[in-house]
């Protein structure tokens, strides 16, 4: 997943002043040129007239499901290599929430546009969610259609709702969610529907796009699941 144009297109960002960021027990000596440049965020705090930028260090508290040790680690991840990678023994469920804690830490400091969102979206589409098509046997189909969101929680629905309107983590749960919606009859996120009304508006807006994804097989018609996400 390196991102080549990426990081020599920053190579000059690497050198130069060095800032230092808390996050619980540890401390993160990072390149202030390529924080600020990515961070509308860091560049508040370390090219203003405060406290922060006076010493060029600073504390971020650690917030559930924003800010941690992992989610700051992926974004220097992310800024300095151009890439995402989680340790093979986390399981789909866990990189689905690392990937929503990226995706929120990187709206909370203003990264501007970098592909991150993208990046995010298609780490998580291609590492955790199932990319099975639709089969004739109407079991094997039943099993299919809960496949795609088997591995997402309502707890993932609810974190990503805080999310920016049109976010590409957002579109993509509801994208994969779709499918056992329509078909299934215990679908799993009902109650979410209620709860989560980002959830709720992003589902019907796939509701309203799906006739384009339609497609034929044999004599009946099914929305395409999350191959085209």
């Amino acid at each position: 997943m390196a991102n080549v144009s990426l990081q020599i297109s920053q190579l000059p960002l690497y050198h130069g002043p060095i800032v230092r960021i808390r996050i619980g027990g540890q401390t993160y000596n990072v390149s202030k040129r390529l924080l600020c440049y990515h961070s509308l965020y860091s560049r508040r705090m370390f090219e203003g007239k405060s406290e922060d930028a006076n010493e060029q260090s600073t504390e971020l508290k650690e917030v559930h499901g924003v800010v941690s040790n992992r989610s700051f680690e992926l974004l220097l991840q992310w800024l300095y290599l151009g890439r995402l990678f989680l340790a093979h023994e986390a399981s789909s469920t866990d990189e689905i929430t690392a990937m929503i804690e990226l995706a929120r830490l990187a709206d909370m400091v203003e990264i501007k546009d970098t592909g991150m969102d993208a990046e995010i979206a298609k780490y998580t589409r291609e590492t955790a969610l199932s990319s099975l098509l639709l089969d004739e046997m109407d079991e094997m189909a039943k099993k299919i259609k809960k496949a795609n969101i088997h591995h997402i929680t309502p707890g993932h629905l609810h974190a990503a709702s805080y999310l920016p309107k049109g976010h590409s983590i957002r579109l993509l749960l509801a994208k994969a969610s779709i499918d056992a919606y329509l078909h299934s009859e215990d679908f799993k996120f009902s109650n979410k529907i209620h709860e989560v009304p980002e959830f709720a508006a992003d589902l019907l807006q796939e509701l309203r796009e799906a006739p384009s994804r339609v497609w034929r097989s044999g004599a009946r018609e099914r929305a395409s699941p999350t191959g085209d996400i």
